[in-house]
């Protein structure tokens, strides 16, 4: 675990590799429901396009709420229609004085020129972004200008084919995501963008792999790796960089310009660092959306005087960001979940079992399964017991077998696992550790062991119902394997996602040469007819030349002969001559 880090004790190695990711949310809630004692069913839900949409609900006390993800059904449809439109939330906060971002929404069929007009009003930088959209999907920010404006208007509104967006100004500070119940602040992280810290060796594509394989370990950030695309290529070249630079030892480098986790940024708590301000601002915001209960707030905070604004409120929060920080201490959020739903469930006992949720989503996965319901643990009382580690011989698979048959037949949980051909190591759990003191006796007593070193020491981590054999630590395998698998795909998909972009700038290159080589062939066009112009002006003004010096030749003979003596002796016969006439 990451020295920067503290976990729940009770979550420790209590989440199966199903529940990373986007199901980390149902998992939890249904897990600490589940150890106090509530029935969970979890059901395949219908849809048009045939997915496999998991739900679940909790029912307990003859009550039942239906759930998705962490959004249950306590939430009224006004504060989830309200929320589901980011520009009619802000008009709600802003009646009750939140300070929001400026901004208008506007649809697709909008003149680009009155968006940008719009823009111009408020003053860059401005966001583009969806209005309808969570998880930082079609977020443009910081934009600068109108160029880069219109670039990301037709991303947004041709290539993801958006219908409406939301213009706002930027408001530049420290990102934290609040998480509230009823109006009341209980957590807070704050979001950093997609980021890599160079160490003068490796290559920035290096370091995003390497940062990427450290967010696999994190159930909340397993599935939400760095994905290579436009934003960081455009990024990187406004840094001068590319994916094969090598940043500096201790440089750090802003991938994307939005703090989203969903897109690859880092979350750190900051619950205790909160102001006055700060929480009375988020508690009001959230207290605007009538019939709001859970949500998860955005917040950004200005970096000089610690002010507020809200941009704002999602009914459906990644509870996971504040239960496995990237940083900081974990918060139980899903225990104020829990609370809230089922009060009388607080100050009874609670086990510290695990259930098995892989064969969970597996049976649900398979088209036949369209419920399933989990019944809770017959005990609630607190599992604890020994690890023991045992060097031998014959710790063959027969041996195997029987540990786990004697130990189901105490209703003893844990595991066996093969570490190596002379040794074993096992997890013995029961609610009265002399039943695992009883079972431990018996395993040594076993016929044909032969038993040379034995270590013990105290389990206090959950354990999971049943009792497991790991052959040659088979499951540490598959989740190894797994992971690796998902990571290979993830750098597959960068990798393909980078060689497109690569291919497109090149096709745009191109393009771009060819357009210069027809502009070049159009400029010397033009210049030769600028010097067939200048050659036919020049004989142009030759023979105007010419044509003014004959005029004046002629001008000048004229003048001699008005001024001779035989025009003026023969004036007299040219007036009669013009009487006869």
């Amino acid at each position: 675990m990451d020295e920067n880090r503290t976990w729940l004790n009770h979550l420790e190695e209590a989440v199966p590799l199903k529940g990373y990711g986007n199901r980390l949310s149902m998992y939890l809630i249904s897990l600490e429901a589940w150890r106090r004692g509530i029935t969970i069913n979890f059901f395949n839900k219908d849809n048009p396009d045939n997915k496999n949409l998991i739900r679940y609900s909790l029912n307990y006390g003859g009550k039942e709420y239906q759930f998705e993800s962490s959004r249950g059904n306590k939430l009224s449809k006004e504060a989830f229609e309200i929320c589901n439109n980011k520009d009619l939330t802000k008009q709600f906060m802003t009646k009750l004085g939140v300070k929001v971002p400026q901004g208008k929404r506007f649809f697709k069929d909008v003149k680009e020129e009155d968006v940008v007009s719009f823009a111009e009003t408020i003053g860059y930088p401005v966001v583009l972004k969806p209005s309808d959209q969570n998880a930082g999907k079609g977020v443009f920010s910081n934009i600068s200008g109108a160029k880069e404006l219109k670039e990301a208007l037709w991303h947004l509104t041709e290539e993801l084919n958006y219908k409406d967006f939301i213009v706002e100004e930027f408001i530049p500070g420290t990102e934290y995501r609040v998480f509230l119940i009823n109006g009341k602040v209980l957590a807070a992280v704050n979001r950093i963008p997609a980021n890599i810290v160079g160490n003068g060796r490796d290559t920035v594509e290096t370091l995003i792999n390497q940062k990427n394989k450290a967010r696999k370990d994190n159930p909340a950030l397993s599935s939400k790796t760095i994905k290579i695309d436009r934003e960081i290529i455009n990024n990187l070249k406004s840094c001068g960089y590319d994916m094969q630079s090598i940043p500096s030892k201790g440089e750090k480098i802003l991938l994307r310009n939005n703090s989203n986790v969903s897109t690859g940024g880092d979350s750190i708590d900051v619950t205790d660092s909160l102001t006055d301000t700060q929480i009375d601002m988020a508690q009001k915001a959230a207290k605007s959306i009538p019939g709001l209960d859970v949500c998860g707030l955005d917040m950004l905070v200005d970096i000089e005087t610690g002010a507020p604004t809200i941009i704002e409120i999602n009914t459906k929060p990644m509870i996971g960001l504040h239960v496995f920080p990237m940083e900081g201490k974990s918060r139980d959020v899903v225990k104020h979940i829990v609370d809230y739903y089922f009060p009388e469930s607080i100050d009874g006992e609670k086990s510290n079992l695990y259930f098995d949720f892989e064969n969970v989503i597996g049976a649900l996965n398979n088209i036949t399964t369209k419920e399933l319901q989990l019944l809770p643990p017959n005990n609630l009382k607190e599992y604890f017991g020994k690890k023991i580690s045992i060097i031998g011989k014959n710790l063959n698979a027969t041996f195997m077998g029987k540990v786990r048959r004697i130990s189901m037949q105490n209703s003893v949980y844990g595991y066996i696992k093969k570490l190596e051909t002379n040794s074993v190591e096992i997890v013995l759990a029961h609610y009265d550790l002399d039943i695992v003191k009883r079972v431990m006796d018996h395993i040594y007593s076993l016929n044909n062991v032969e038993i040379e070193t034995v270590e013990e020491e105290d389990w206090r981590k959950p354990v999971k119902v049943g009792f497991e054999i790991k052959r040659d630590g088979l499951q540490e395998l598959y989740k190894s394997l797994a992971i690796e698998r998902s990571t290979n795909k993830s750098l597959i998909r960068d990798k393909n996602n980078l060689n497109r972009l690569q291919k497109k700038q090149k096709e745009d290159l191109n393009k771009q040469k060819e357009k210069n080589k027809r502009i070049q062939q159009e400029l010397d066009s033009l210049l030769e007819r600028q010097k067939k112009l200048e050659k036919r002006n020049k004989i142009l003004q030759k023979e105007l030349t010419d044509e003014r010096l004959i005029r004046e030749q002629f001008e000048r003979r004229y003048e001699n002969i008005l001024e001779s003596k035989s025009w003026i002796v023969t004036k007299p016969f040219r007036n009669l001559r013009r009487l006869f006439k």
